[in-house]
């Protein structure tokens, strides 16, 4: 998939080249590197490869800033899982890992499981 370079404004590059120079979390920055190199006429293969990431993904990132905007692409919409652990039982959790430093999940999970008979079929507990 080419796509046509140049569609950003200079307003919008000097906007999202701002944006990645205080951004932490190196997922956004990679979505926002992918904009600024289709703008440049870079391949999505090419962006793909420059990122270690896959041609979908750089075409997904460019479907969401086109369709949606700045705002859309740097949302990450990603929400936890509802914790298992009461705030005591999660509170005795840390004293475990602090005291005991474990070596593997596994570890913290049979602890919970142990002290607290929580545990699912998945593993997961938190």
């Amino acid at each position: 998939m080419q796509l046509k370079a140049n569609f950003l404004t200079r307003n919008q590059k000097d906007i999202l080249k701002a944006r990645h120079r205080h951004e932490r979390d190196k997922r956004l920055c990679d979505r926002i590197k992918s904009i600024l190199l289709l703008d440049e006429g870079w391949t999505c293969p090419q962006v793909a490869h420059a990122l270690l990431l896959d041609d979908d993904t750089i075409r997904h990132y460019y479907k969401i800033y086109s369709e949606d905007g700045k705002e859309a692409l740097l949302n990450l919409n990603y929400t936890g899982k509802v914790c298992w652990l009461s705030q005591n039982q999660l509170d005795q959790l840390k004293i475990y890992v602090k005291e005991e430093a474990p070596h593997s999940a596994k570890q913290v999970i049979n602890f919970a499981k142990d002290r607290f008979g929580i545990y699912s079929g998945s593993d997961s507990i938190v």
